[in-house]
C-alpha cells in the first residue's frame, strides 16, 4: 500500500494502464489510453518546469531508443522510393506515432520512478496493470457471447497478447501482489486467453505456467528446482489431456472444445506457414535492401500476404528497418533484460512474448514498452545494490 496520496501524474499514469483494454476507436487509432500517457508526460514536464530530466541509468536506454525513432522515421521516408515495385510513392509517416507513443510511455516510467523512487512506482504500476485486467474481463462479458472473443479490444488477438504482456508482469512482480489477488489475476488471464482461441497466446500462456514456478531472483537451489519441475510436468500433463486424450471435458464449456480443435488441426490452417502465411517471405522479395529496410506500410508493394502487414514482430522489423533496424533493437532489448548479474534469467521471463511474436507484430504495444523499462530499471538497481 502507498503511504501517501498519488500524484497527479502517477494517477493518470495508472489511469493510462487500466484503461489499455480500452478501445473505443478502431485500431491505429489514439484511444483514451494513449491520450493519458500525453497527460502523464505533460504533467511530469510540468512539475519539471519544462525540462525533460532524465538520470544516468535511463539516459542510455532513452538515447537508444530515441535513436531507433529517428532512424525508423527516416526509413519511413525513403524506404518506399529505394524499394517499391508499384512506383507510387507515400510517405510512411503515420507509423512513427506508435513509436513515439512508447518513447513516451518508457519516458513516463523512468520520470515517476527518478520523481517517487523505484518501489512506489512498482506499487503504481502494478495496481494499475491488475485493474487493466478487471477492466479487461468486464469487457469480456459485456461483449459478444460467441466466436471468438475480443472484449473491449478490436480483435481477439490483442485480447490474448494483453494477457500474455500483463502474466510476464505478474511473474516479475509476482511478490508485490497479494496472493489471492495473484491467484486470481492468473485464473482471468488463463480464462481470457481462452475465450480469444488465439492460437500464439494460449502456447504463450503455456510457457509461462512453466516460468512462474521458478524464481529468476535468487541462486537456484534444488528446492526450487523440483517444485519447477513439478509445475511444468503438472502442465504437460494437462496440455497432454485437454489435447491429446481420450477424456473429453464437460460438453458446456464449448471454448475448451473449441481451444483444442483450433490446437490439433494448428499446422493444418491456412496461415500455419510462416513464409506465406505470415509474410516472412517478404525478407527474400526486397533482396539487398534487407541491409536497411523499406519502410513499415504499403502492403501493396509485396507479392507475399499483399495488402497486409506481416504477422511478426521479428519478420516486420528485418523487412521494415533491417538488418541494421534489427541491430538496434537487439541492442536495446539487451539493456532491458540482460545482466551479468541474472544473464538470460529476465530473457527467459519474457519468453512468452517472444513466443507470440513469432506469429504476430506486437512491438507496438505500449504495455510492452512499459514493462520493458520497468525491467530495465529493475535489473539496474538491483546490480547498483549488490
Amino acid at each position: 500500500m502507498m503511504r501517501k496520496k498519488l500524484s497527479l501524474a502517477e494517477f493518470t499514469f495508472m489511469l493510462a494502464l487500466m484503461t489499455k483494454p480500452l478501445y473505443i476507436w478502431k485500431s491505429g487509432s489514439i484511444q483514451i489510453s494513449d491520450m493519458l500517457f500525453i497527460l502523464t508526460t505533460i504533467l511530469i514536464i510540468y512539475r519539471k518546469k519544462g525540462k525533460i530530466a532524465y538520470d544516468y541509468k535511463s539516459g542510455i536506454f532513452l538515447r537508444t531508443h530515441f535513436l531507433i525513432i529517428i532512424y525508423q522515421f527516416s526509413i519511413n521516408i525513403l524506404g518506399p522510393i529505394l524499394w517499391n515495385p508499384l512506383g507510387q510513392y507515400t510517405p510512411l509517416l503515420k507509423v512513427n506515432l506508435y513509436y513515439v507513443f512508447n518513447f513516451l510511455v518508457v519516458y513516463c516510467v523512468f520520470s515517476l520512478i527518478r520523481i517517487n523512487g523505484y518501489s512506489r512506482t512498482v506499487t503504481v504500476y502494478i495496481t494499475g496493470t491488475a485493474l487493466s485486467i478487471a477492466l479487461s474481463l468486464f469487457g469480456v462479458f459485456s461483449g459478444a457471447t460467441r466466436g471468438r472473443i475480443s472484449g473491449f479490444f478490436n480483435n481477439p488477438n490483442q485480447l490474448g497478447y494483453f494477457c500474455i504482456i500483463v502474466m510476464t508482469a505478474i511473474i516479475i512482480y509476482k511478490k508485490r501482489l497479494p496472493m489471492l489477488i495473484r491467484i486470481v489475476c492468473i485464473i482471468v488471464c488463463t480464462y481470457m486467453s481462452i475465450l480469444s482461441l488465439s492460437k500464439a497466446a494460449l502456447v504463450a500462456m503455456a510457457v509461462i505456467f512453466f516460468l512462474y514456478f521458478n524464481e529468476y531472483e535468487s541462486r537456484f537451489e534444488l528446492k526450487k528446482i523440483v517444485v519447477s519441475l513439478f509445475g511444468i510436468g503438472l502442465a504437460f500433463l494437462a496440455v497432454y489431456i485437454l489435447l491429446f486424450s481420450d477424456i473429453l471435458p464437460p460438453s458446456q464449456f464449448r471454448y475448451v472444445y473449441t481451444m483444442r480443435d483450433r490446437m490439433t488441426n494448428m499446422m493444418l490452417e491456412e496461415d500455419s506457414s510462416l513464409g506465406a502465411g505470415r509474410g516472412y517471405s517478404r525478407i527474400f522479395e526486397i533482396g539487398g535492401f534487407l541491409l536497411c529496410g523499406v519502410g513499415e506500410g504499403l502492403y501493396d508493394r509485396f507479392a507475399s500476404l499483399s495488402g497486409f502487414e506481416i504477422h511478426s514482430t521479428y519478420a516486420s522489423i528485418l523487412v521494415s528497418y533491417g538488418i541494421i533496424g534489427a541491430v538496434m533493437y537487439i541492442s536495446l532489448f539487451k539493456k532491458a533484460l540482460f545482466s551479468r548479474k541474472y544473464g538470460l534469467r529476465y530473457v527467459i521471463i519474457f519468453a512468452g512474448i517472444a513466443l507470440y511474436s513469432i506469429t504476430h507484430n506486437g512491438i507496438r504495444s505500449t504495455l510492452l514498452w512499459g514493462l520493458l523499462a520497468m525491467s530495465y530499471y529493475h535489473i539496474r538497481q538491483t546490480m547498483a545494490q549488490s
